[in-house]
């Protein structure tokens, strides 16, 4: 990309969409809007915005526009710099469609990024849910919530004398600068990092001539939707303001930052960092030229971005899972992300186990969606197997829309949820979903959901995700044990009669036997039906050969009462009716029973007075 010389920002941006790879009928739509936003949310267009802004201005709000990238390239290169301690090699290589790249393509991008912007500050990239949190925590204090509660009833207040001005200002419709003494140097250091979100927000109706009046006949004539992912969205100022948001605020900070002895303001400072500490900093007010934009455009991750919006979603799928056994596929560090099947990660300590993989197509008979024809390939899908049958039990479609879709987004559920009936449905966009997800059709919409404004500073949203997934693939389980010292007086016994041949192939049952054998130590797998089929080592190879075992009939306590003379402890797996078949044993209750959810029996059987001969090797 050369650089150009642009003497006015109409000129500029139609120079940087046209150079930069922006698609605004496209992936990029609403990129725009943003922008114009930034300059003058109540322009009729962005040519009307730019006509009368500044070149700075224009670049500031170009800046922050994009600067969510940031964000998501480095949540993806700090994945994949920490993935090497427990999931593969130190050098990983993201293939994008046909491109490769490497974590210093990530590091090159991110470094040159934040130098070609001079901020007047770093503020938190707090949503509509941070403040508000920010907000009660600092109420939590008696003192501070009696200092709010009086600047409301108009009492004597115990604040600094430019603190009182501004809240006297403020109640005559007038937003000050943020006072002297909510700012360094005055301002302890406990409470700056908070305060620099109110003095952004000022900031941004300071440069516009706000009264407070006027920003909400703007809030009613307009009647905008607030994206709740930025605290700082010129929407979600208005909406907040509607309950004296900036007041209360101020005078909690102020309040805290007076009234409060030196170990409580410490202890409240902790408090609003673990609220902070959810949300990276983002520039505000940043000065930066053209030729810098474009030196930071022309770089090959820029061009990639879309697609490395999906690799994003993907880390966060496995970042959700934390304290499972993960394993991140790979072909000597290159992890592949093409419009192509793709195994991306199993799950190891998941039943199943569960697999991560992207693209992989499936058959759907006349299809909704545009470009589809006789198959639906979801971006992402939690897969496991049961029954010997692979079963998609959560389908990610990502999409990069600024603005809601709705014939799409309605394509979306009604295809994935008709090819995938026993998965739940979510579709993730980067911008707002609107009501489409509300839209589909009855049958199936306890399977559908939507989660909008899915970005790196949108916590909500990423919670969402990440507890969508988390209740998908269930909390850790207990991998195979191996080498345990196995006990030669414990076996387990699994009745593979005809009855229980679908239940041993649930991923539950396999769960279970894990379970019994961590916790028992066998020496044995044993299958039984009326006498012993076989026996096999206490595994997972074991456990898989064993369900592959055809059983017939039913009578389990014969052949247990035989075990019982080579053994001090049989734990028997059964259904109900071969439960009926231990009678006149002394069979109890196993403690893994609470696990059973498919009408799986676990007992045990002690010796009693079955005979004392035992025979320490292996049982024929």
């Amino acid at each position: 990309m050369t650089h150009s010389v642009h003497r006015d920002p109409l000129s500029a941006w139609k120079y940087l969409v046209q150079h930069g790879g922006i698609e605004l009928e496209g992936r990029d739509e609403g990129l725009d809007q943003r922008i114009l936003q930034r300059l003058d949310p109540c322009a009729p267009s962005l040519d009307d915005a730019l006509a009368t802004a500044t070149m700075p201005a224009f670049t500031r709000a170009f800046f922050e526009a994009v600067h969510p990238f940031l964000a998501m390239f480095r949540d993806i290169l700090s994945f994949f710099e920490h993935a090497d301690v427990t999931m593969g090699p130190a050098q990983w290589t993201l293939q994008v469609d046909d491109v490769d790249l490497n974590l210093s393509h990530f590091q090159k991008w991110i470094g040159t990024w934040c130098g070609v912007g001079i901020a007047q500050m770093q503020i938190p990239a707090v949503d509509w849910n941070g403040v508000w949190r920010l907000w009660r925590v600092l109420c939590d204090k008696e003192e501070i919530g009696a200092e709010i509660r009086r600047s409301f009833n108009q009492g004597q207040p115990q604040l600094p004398q430019d603190v009182q001005t501004w809240v006297d200002m403020h109640n005559r419709g007038n937003y000050l600068p943020l006072p002297a003494s909510l700012q360094s140097p005055r301002c302890p250091p406990e409470l700056l990092a908070s305060a620099s979100i109110a003095q952004a927000a000022l900031s941004r109706l300071r440069e516009m001539d706000l009264t407070r009046e006027r920003l909400m006949e703007l809030r009613r004539d307009y009647r905008r939707d607030p994206d709740r992912s930025d605290a700082l969205d010129f929407w979600s100022i208005a909406q907040n303001e509607t309950d004296y948001w900036l007041r209360s605020y101020i005078v909690a900070l102020s309040a805290a930052a007076t009234l409060l002895t030196q170990a409580q303001l410490a202890g409240l400072g902790r408090d609003l960092d673990l609220v902070l500490a959810d949300f990276p900093l983002r520039p505000f007010n940043v000065e930066v030229s053209i030729a810098e934009l474009e030196s930071v455009l022309s770089l090959p991750i820029w061009q990639k971005r879309y697609e490395l919006y999906s690799v994003w979603v993907a880390t966060e799928m496995v970042r959700a899972l934390k304290g499972h056994q993960i394993e991140l596929h790979h072909e000597h560090g290159r992890i592949v992300f093409a419009f192509h099947e793709t195994l991306v990660a199993t799950i190891h300590s998941s039943p199943g186990p569960f697999r991560i993989i992207s693209e992989r197509r499936w058959p759907l008979e006349d299809p909704r969606g545009r470009g589809r024809t006789g198959s639906v390939q979801p971006d992402h899908g939690l897969w496991t197997s049961e029954y010997g049958h692979d079963t998609c039990r959560m389908v990610v479609e990502v999409k990069h829309y600024k603005r809601s879709v709705k014939r799409a987004f309605l394509a979306v559920f009604e295809d994935y949820a008709r090819a995938f009936p026993e998965g739940e449905v979510y579709l993730v966009n980067y911008g707002p979903t609107g009501r489409a997800v509300w839209d589909v059709s009855r049958s199936i919409r306890e399977r559908c959901h939507a989660i909008q404004r899915l970005t790196p500073t949108s916590l909500e949203a990423r919670n969402e995700l990440a507890q969508a997934v988390r209740e998908c693939v269930g909390e850790p389980v207990l991998s195979w044990p191996y080498g345990l010292h196995a006990s030669a007086d414990v076996v387990v016994v699994i009745d593979v009669s005809a009855s229980m041949k679908t239940v041993l192939h649930s991923r539950h049952t396999e769960a279970l036997v894990r379970k019994i054998v961590a916790s028992e130590c066998p020496r044995e797998l044993i299958a039984l039906d009326t006498a012993v089929v076989g026996t096999w080592p206490p595994n997972e190879e074991g456990f898989a050969e064993l369900i592959e075992t055809n059983g017939g009939s039913t009578a389990l306590g014969p052949a247990i009462v035989d075990l019982l003379r080579r053994v001090a402890r049989v734990v028997v797996i059964t259904d109900e009716g071969g439960l009926e078949t231990l009678s006149g044993l002394h069979a109890t209750m196993h403690d893994c029973q609470e696990l059973e959810s498919q009408g799986v029996c676990v007992r045990v059987c002690t010796r009693g007075d079955y005979g004392q001969e035992r025979d320490p090797g292996r049982i024929a």
